[in-house]
């Protein structure tokens, strides 16, 4: 958008979007207590997304790789989180695809972290999308993410995301998702909450110091002061 001369030159601070890696923790007792209150069985297979319900995001896709995936595991449920003006032709469709009695249409929450954990795959198969934030958050819970490759690479943070072509079908998609298993992840530095945090207090530091110059060993920096106020 503004072109590569400030960056190249050293002069653009980039501060990737980092999350709380503990906030998104695997925790079972979270998805027991989930599959109990949606009347599901532990034993269950669950397939999620999270995302408004609008063209981007391809709910289309995503219910026909449901399909074929409910097709071999019978028992499997998809939760759809989020909501959107295409909700309503999203449900014809699970009806006419005779899915919808598995499907849980969830509107938004604020537990999102709890979701994940009672998730066993996160299927994104967006048409475009820059650097979704809800593959960062499932990779933290440990997560198997099968991401459209029309999302940028940047988003493959663990082993537990794979990327592949929407060109493959829904068959392929269910093959690997039927595939998944959780497995233990840490986020790479740059997307750890106390890696960017410090990185932003020092590059305020830097900018204060180039503003005030001298004066700059006048003023007293107190953090922990502004954090509870909410200010820098």
């Amino acid at each position: 958008m503004y072109g590569n001369g400030l960056f190249d030159a050293g002069r653009v601070f980039v501060l990737p979007n980092a999350t709380d890696g503990k906030a998104y923790a695997f925790h079972e007792e979270a998805r027991n207590r989930i599959c109990q209150d949606l009347g599901l069985e532990e034993s269950c297979f669950v397939v999620g997304h999270v995302g408004r319900f609008v063209y981007p995001k391809n709910h289309d896709f995503l219910l026909d790789i449901f399909a074929a995936i409910k097709r071999r595991r019978p028992d499997s449920v998809l939760l759809l989180i989020g909501e959107g003006p295409l909700q309503v032709r999203l449900e014809e469709k699970a009806r006419r695809l005779r899915v919808f009695d598995a499907v849980k249409f969830l509107g938004m929450r604020d537990d999102i972290g709890a979701w994940y954990s009672a998730m066993d795959v996160l299927i994104l198969p967006s048409f475009y999308e820059g650097m979704p934030m809800v593959a960062v958050e499932a990779q933290a819970n440990g997560l198997r993410c099968l991401l459209s490759n029309n999302i940028t690479t940047e988003a493959l943070l663990t082993e537990n995301a794979v990327m592949l072509p929407l060109k493959q079908g829904p068959d392929a998609w269910a093959t690997e998702a039927l595939a998944s298993s959780r497995r233990t992840a840490n986020l790479p530095a740059a997307f750890a909450i106390e890696t960017q945090a410090e990185s932003l207090y020092a590059a305020y530091r830097h900018f204060f110091r180039r503003a005030l110059g001298p004066q700059w060993d006048t003023i007293v920096f107190r953090p922990e002061a502004s954090a509870r106020h909410g200010t820098i």
